[in-house]
Formats: C-alpha cells, sequence, structure tokens
C-alpha cells in the first residue's frame, strides 16, 4: 500500500500495472482501498518515443505524480518530455521488480466504467460488459448532481478491471 497525496490531502492507493491495448506500453492506474481506480499515473502519448519499462506520467490530472514515484522509489526521470496539446510529461523509467508484473489486458475481466468527474476525481456510475453498452447508457440517461440537482460537466467511459 502506497500514499498518494491529491488536492492537499494523503490518500491510500495500491498499483495496477497493465498496459495499454493500443501500442501495449506500461500502464499504470492508482487503485483506492475499496478497489476503484483513484487516478491515472501514466497517460498514453502514442505520436512520443517510449522505451520498454517507461511510461509518462500524467502531471497534468495528478500533479503529485513526480512526487510519488520519487518517493516511493518506483522510478526515475529520464529527463525527457512529451507533449500532448498544451501538455508536458515527464517520461520515468519504472524499476519493473518494484512496481511488480503486467497485467494481462485480455477482454476477460474487463468492465466499460462509465465515470462523472466531481470536480475531485472520478466516480464511478455503472460498469458494462460492452463499450457499446456503457456510451448507450451515457445517451440514454442524464445524470445529474445529488447536492444540487446540475447535470454532471465532465463524465466518460473506460475500459476498467473487474
Amino acid at each position: 500500500m502506497y500514499q498518494v497525496e491529491y488536492d492537499g490531502e494523503m490518500y491510500d492507493v495500491s498499483l495496477f500495472v497493465g498496459e495499454y491495448q493500443n501500442n501495449d506500453r506500461l500502464a499504470i492506474i492508482l487503485i483506492d482501498e475499496e478497489g476503484y481506480d483513484f487516478a491515472d499515473l501514466t497517460v498514453n502519448l502514442s505520436g512520443e518515443r517510449c522505451p520498454e519499462g517507461c511510461a509518462f506520467l500524467d502531471t497534468n490530472n495528478l500533479p503529485s505524480a513526480e512526487d510519488f514515484v520519487e518517493r516511493n522509489g518506483l522510478g526515475e526521470f529520464t529527463g525527457y518530455w512529451g507533449r500532448s496539446g498544451y501538455c508536458s510529461y515527464p517520461l520515468y523509467r519504472f524499476d519493473m521488480g518494484k512496481i511488480g508484473n503486467v497485467t494481462s489486458q485480455s477482454k476477460k475481466g474487463r468492465a466499460y466504467r462509465v465515470e462523472y468527474h466531481t470536480g475531485f476525481r472520478w466516480r464511478k456510475i455503472a460498469d458494462y460488459d460492452t463499450e457499446e453498452e456503457a456510451e448507450e447508457c451515457m445517451g440514454d440517461q442524464y445524470y445529474f448532481d445529488q447536492k444540487n440537482g446540475e447535470p454532471f460537466v465532465k463524465y466518460r467511459v473506460r475500459e476498467v478491471r473487474r
């Protein structure tokens, strides 16, 4: 179990180490104590070179990503930055012995999760067996903020492990 700082508070998380499906590059997700995705530690920059065992840290959505990796001895900065839009992402070489083996990205044990952004982090709405069902759910239903009845501004569908 690791601790990560987010929005001024510390949270207990564990690592899910996988691969991006479109290019088999290293993908790391932080999982909260309840087993839900807390944050993406890495980001997939397909247009940038990325050696095996390396990944770009998602410092745009998790500003403490570099501190988390360095404080826990999970990897080291390569000196290279990747770019996407207006953001720059540092490339880190990970200690594969420390972070563990890559989990297979086979379709078995996978789901498509509809999530909304609370302004703080992504929260689960529902899981579906196929991406089409998840997209249909987002098109058929209108989700509202429980506190003030406002429609959610940010929501997404993403593939997750079960």
